[in-house]
Order: C-alpha cells, then structure tokens, then sequence
C-alpha cells in the first residue's frame, strides 16, 4: 500500500504533497514506541509528536491545529487515533492478513446430528459441539472448544482452543473468543435459606455478543439473571484477557476493558469508554459513555459521560491527583504529631473516616500494620 492510497483510506489530507513521499511504500503501522522508518504511526500530543519525529517514521497522523516540526511527511485528520485504526484495517487486507479458514470438519469432533454447521466452517480436533446449535458461513472453532444447546454462531466468528461456549449464547459475525474463555456460565448470586445455606440463584437470561467485539484469553462472562435479561457485550466492544464480567451486565459498543478488571453485576459501560488494568466496578454503577477510568481504580459511583475517573475510591482525575499530594505533604510535614493526639482524643475509626486515608499512613499514625 503507498502513503497516499492510506491517506484516502483513512480520509486524511497529506503534508507535504511531495510525488515522492505520496509514492512511498508503507511498511506497517505501528505505535510511536516502535515506530520505525517506513512505518507510519500516529500523535494526539504534542509530547509523543515530538517522540515520533525523532524515531524518523515514513509518516505521522496527527491533527491539523498541532504545531508540527518541519521535516516529515503528515496525514492530517480530525482523529488521528481513529485514522490509525482505519489504516491498520486497510493495511490488513492489502497484505492480505485477514484470516480465512479452509472448510473442514476434523475426524475428531462431536457434532451432534442436531446441530448445524455452514459447509465453509472448519471445525478442529477434539470440539464438542452439542444440539440445536447453529455455527455461520466461514466461523472456525480451534482444537478442545467446547460448545453448549442452542447457541448461534455467526458468520466468520473465531473461537479458540480450550474455549467454553455456554447453552442459550448468541455470538453475531466477526466475534473472536480467544482460547480459553468461558462465555455464558451462571454468575455468582446466592441468597441465604431459612437454615443459612447460600441458595444459587436462577440463571435463565441469554449472553449476547454483538458483531467484532473481541473476548480475550481467560475471561469470563456471565449469563444474565431472570427470563428475558440478557448480558451483553456491545459491537467491536474488546475485553483483555483475565476480565470478569458478571451477570447482566451490559458493555457498549467501542469499549475497551483492560486485563483483571472486574465488572459485579449489572454494571453499565457507555459506549466508547475505556476500563484500564485491574479497575473494580461495584454492582449496578453505569459508566458513562466515551469516559475513562484509570488502572485500579474502585468505582463506586456511577462515572458522568466524557470524564476521566482515578483513584480508590473513583473520583474525577483532578480531585484523586491533589488528594494524593496532599496526603504525601501531610506525611512529610509537622502536622503528624498533632494528627497523634487527635487519634488519642476521637481514636482511629474517626480518623480513617477522613477520605483518602490510606494504608501507607498506618505506621505513621503508630498502627499496627502486621
């Protein structure tokens, strides 16, 4: 693909215009930590501009209003992050990347006579495939997946090895299970009887996933509780590896979950928000559309449309950044032996209720941190 068929793919205008630099092949796109020459990447700052400029890439996409040094070549455009991802998709079926599997059923699966499978779908080694299930026109399933009573399989889905896809699932075209997730299990509710025995609940709700999301390796997502709920994960929605996402929870389209981050149940994820590492998300919060939560972070509130949220517990960046400086000035400064005598006069739990009171305090307070 030449610099120039990108730069229309992608709706971006090219600064310079030189003939040669239009004519110039692209190696790849990458992120501007490995950028390389040939290679085009993006900038949404002026920090990584810079970053990029010295990596000395075939092109940088960046936005027209950005002070830009002179010497590279520019795609100018709106979103340069969404033109990024434009142009990988492009980039992909120019090189021909894009996966399509050769029609096969494999000697070894268990294909129940009730089930369906298009003649264009490859089926590997030691899959159980189980009845009233529907598998789409070019869908693979890898080696050791197994899949559950009246799921739907669309088209040119992919499910990985080991994966586990549970009865009464939908997965829509372009869905990509990663190996080993586990897709439509009960969640984890119980109420306790008369004699105090926790009692599960009854899971009857179906798990939906709409077209080209993406659930990564080890993740688990619930089915819903009660008849006619759902969970459901949003079109091009991607879930990272290692995520929990329990019983009726719903994640919108465009978002994006980064690894061991657990949504409790009935948790709502706008679309086009970002869940980065380790984030916890208490039960029946929403998070708000195009909005940003910081790694290990605790949501305990729901988070407004377009914010950025950090901290334990979540509040807006600004205000979690200041608490925290504030507390390490306090730490460092005089007012630690008056903050002893106030412990001795209300005593500790008065003091923990200070928001924004962390463990680290603890030894400084004469706690006992063991």
């Amino acid at each position: 693909m030449r610099l120039e068929d990108l730069a229309a793919a992608t709706g971006g205008q090219l600064e310079p215009a030189q003939e040669d630099a239009r004519q110039a092949e692209v190696k790849g796109l990458c992120a501007v930590q490995d950028v390389q020459p040939g290679y085009v990447t993006y900038a949404t700052s002026k920090k990584w501009l810079d970053r990029a400029v010295e990596a000395n890439p075939l092109a940088i996409i960046v936005k027209p209003g950005i002070a830009r040094p002179p010497g590279p070549t520019y795609i100018l455009h709106d979103d340069p992050e969404g033109a990024y991802g434009t142009g990988l998709h492009h980039l992909h079926v120019s090189f021909g990347l894009l996966h399509r599997p050769e029609p096969w059923i494999a000697p070894t699966a268990q294909i129940d006579p009730g089930a369906d499978v298009a003649d264009s779908a490859r089926v590997c080694h030691f899959v159980v495939v189980e009845a009233g299930t529907r598998i789409g026109e070019r869908a693979e399933v890898r080696a050791g997946a197994k899949i559950g009573r009246h799921v739907v399989i669309g088209s040119e889905c992919w499910i990985g090895e080991n994966a586990v896809i549970s009865d009464c699932v939908m997965l829509e075209s372009g869905v990509r299970i990663l190996p080993g997730a586990v897709v439509g299990i009960d969640g984890f509710v119980y109420s306790r009887d008369l004699g105090g025995i926790p009692r599960a609940a009854s899971h009857e709700g179906a798990t939906v996933i709409r077209c080209r999301a993406e659930i990564g390796a080890n993740t688990v997502v619930a089915k819903a509780e009660g008849y006619g709920r759902k969970t459901e994960i949003g079109r091009d929605a991607k879930v990272d590896s290692l995520v929990q996402i329990a019983h009726n929870c719903e994640v919108g389209a465009g978002s994006r979950i980064a690894a061991q981050t657990g949504l409790a149940g009935r948790v709502q994820v706008g679309e086009h928000a970002v869940l980065k590492g380790q984030v916890g998300v208490n039960p029946e919060v929403r998070i708000g559309d195009n909005s940003v939560v910081g790694g290990q972070a605790g949501v305990w509130e729901d988070v407004p449309e377009g914010r950025r949220y950090t901290g334990y517990p979540a509040e807006p960046h600004g205000k979690s950044a200041r608490l925290i400086l504030l507390l390490r000035e306090l730490r460092d400064s005089r007012m630690m032996p008056m903050l002893r005598e106030l412990q001795k006069v209300y005593g500790r739990r008065e003091l923990r209720c200070l928001r924004g009171y962390r463990g680290d305090d603890a030894e400084a307070l004469g706690e006992d941190t063991s």
